[in-house]
């Protein structure tokens, strides 16, 4: 069972933990980093690790343990045991001082798997409520994000009062955990895209937000999209990922406009279009962004990060409430064609 934070060693324990930098986190196949302790290379911390992982796992009887347990160590650090992935075999991730580790029971005795150097840490849901996207209440997750019945493994963390959600992809062939990526909030399932998030205040609506897709067991970045609106000079970024060939990546910025709204668009830091709103009801205001992203991204306007369904419903579209005009080379009038 969860503790309190007043009674939780580790709540307020902050973890140096090297951040992967936002570029190349946004990269198509950069997913590859990761922060991975090697298994093959002698070291006190693999020694040390080792040990733990014998030491808490040494009281648990793998054959009363199946479904999926939530444990606690004594000095109250976090485990997850159980037949994790449906295998009909028993693993464990187990919360170590420094980070975490990935074991495997197999003849009779605990096998380490994986080792990451990663923040883990709880943030507790002061009204003690089950876990939500911003309420952890644990430190282990498991959640198929890939639609193949496996699923995947989020761990929670913190660095200082930043929560971090690190997304793991387990190999029955190796029975092994790849690290994928990682989020500043908890990995959700949109459609055919998993959504990740990156942002420095803990605040999705001023932040990235990351469509990737599953490409075999690779999870590939398709589209990014940042809003900075409540800036002085407040813009709007999309990168998209195509195929083949290289990045787009196109910035709006809002001009100056009595009687309308007006973004300005450059793709690829050169000039390129212009997009222009004169509103025949005010509150349809509401719906440009969603507009802007569908057409920017090519994604549907319900994807949107911060879409609502109280305030964007299916019936109310943008082209009902307000004129757009387009203004651009004839591929940019072609591309955001009404």
């Amino acid at each position: 069972m969860p503790l309190s934070p007043t009674t939780h060693p580790f709540f307020k324990r902050r973890i140096q933990f090297s951040w992967l930098c936002l570029a190349g986190l946004l990269a198509t196949n950069a997913f590859a980093q990761d922060f991975s302790v090697s298994l093959n290379i002698p070291s006190p911390t693999l020694d040390q690790a080792k040990w733990q992982i014998e030491t808490d796992l040494a009281p648990i009887d793998p054959k009363t343990t199946k479904t999926p347990t939530p444990l606690e160590t004594p000095d109250l650090r976090a485990l997850l045991v159980g037949d994790l992935f449906g295998t009909g075999d028993t693993y464990a991730l187990v919360e170590l001082p420094t980070g975490a580790a990935f074991a495997e029971f197999s003849r009779g005795h605990w096998h380490l798997r994986g080792l990451w150097n990663i923040a883990t840490d709880w943030q507790w849901d002061q009204g003690g409520k089950a876990a939500d996207l911003g309420h952890a209440t644990e430190v282990f997750y498991l959640k198929d994000l890939s639609g193949d019945g496996i699923p995947e493994v989020i761990t929670h963390g913190k660095e200082g009062n930043v929560p971090i959600h690190n997304l793991f992809r387990f190999d029955p062939k190796t029975r092994q955990l790849q690290f994928l990526a990682y989020s500043r909030t908890f990995p959700e399932l949109s459609g055919k895209y998993v959504l990740l998030y990156y942002n420095g205040e803990g605040r999705r609506d001023n932040g990235s937000t990351i469509f990737c897709r599953w490409e075999g067991t690779r999870l590939v970045t398709k589209v990014t999209w940042k809003d900075d609106l409540d800036l002085d000079k407040p813009y709007l970024k999309a990168i998209l990922y195509p195929a083949k060939g290289e990045p787009e990546t196109f910035l709006l910025k809002e001009a100056t406009s009595h009687d309308s709204q007006t973004f300005i668009v450059t793709r690829n830091d050169q000039p390129y279009a212009t997009f222009v709103f004169h509103y025949t009801k005010r509150s349809s205001k509401d719906l440009t962004m969603p507009w802007l992203f569908e057409h920017v991204t090519g994604q549907p306007r319900r994807l949107y990060p911060n879409w609502n369904p109280d305030r964007y419903d299916t019936v109310s579209q943008l082209e009902d409430y307000a004129t757009i005009t387009i203004k651009g080379s004839p591929e940019a009038r072609k591309r955001f064609k009404l």
